[in-house]
């Protein structure tokens, strides 16, 4: 099975990741517009041109646990389907996910990360005003991603690469997550440099389907 690939920077050669045999590149959305963070439609296009398929994580600083709750959740959820829907054209079925950067508590993770979830769900269903819609994925520790399946809030588990976090080892022994983060030894978050730029490395399972809920838009025309 193929590579797959996280950066927070514009991918400028998605060729040269091509030919080191990645097969999915995982970039953001995010409210801030002049960010390199955020991927751009000219981006999108080039990624999917070079035979890459994308899948798109939202963050914005989701890093601390007094970010997160009901009304957080849903204004994400209609800022990254505004993204993806108006400017992307992002398929509808694939996934959006969502991150969760910290190590919370067990009481951060009942009252403020499902509540995030619930509010992404709601965010989701009202901005797509009965038009077909997009999957849920969420990003984070074990202890997260144990909460929000439980709950039925996410339809994709991408755990975190930081092992130490809560719930992390379990869950990763436990085989239910579609996608993993690899953190090398000694960095904190895109560690190694490929084809000009920082990336973090991710494991599709491969005791699973496959489906992480990428997508492939039209590449149009020649940037």
């Amino acid at each position: 099975m193929s590579k797959a690939f996280d950066s927070a920077s514009r991918v400028t050669d998605p060729g040269c990741f091509k030919r080191n045999d990645y097969g999915t590149a995982i970039r953001y959305y995010t409210q801030a517009r002049s960010s390199s963070k955020l991927l751009s439609l000219d981006e999108a296009r080039a990624i999917c041109r070079a035979g890459l398929r994308l899948l798109v994580v939202y963050e914005d600083f989701n890093n601390s646990a007094e970010r997160f709750d009901h009304a957080a959740g849903a204004e994400q959820a209609r800022t990254a389907h505004d993204i993806a829907a108006g400017e992307i054209s992002q398929p509808a079925g694939s996934a959006i996910y969502f991150a969760v950067d910290f190590d919370p508590t067990e009481a951060d993770i009942a009252g403020r990360i499902v509540p995030y979830f619930e509010g992404i769900r709601a965010g989701l269903d009202a901005a797509r005003g009965g038009a077909p819609g997009y999957r849920v994925g969420a990003y984070g520790c074990g202890a997260v991603l144990e909460a929000v399946a439980a709950k039925s809030l996410a339809d994709y588990l991408w755990l975190a690469g930081a092992m130490g976090w809560r719930g992390s080892k379990a869950f990763d022994q436990s085989g239910k997550w579609h996608l993993k983060q690899i953190i090398e030894a000694g960095t904190h978050g895109f560690g190694r440099e490929q084809c000009g730029i920082l990336i973090d490395e991710d494991v599709i399972n491969p005791a699973g389907s496959g489906d992480i809920g990428s997508f492939v838009i039209d590449p149009g025309a020649e940037a």
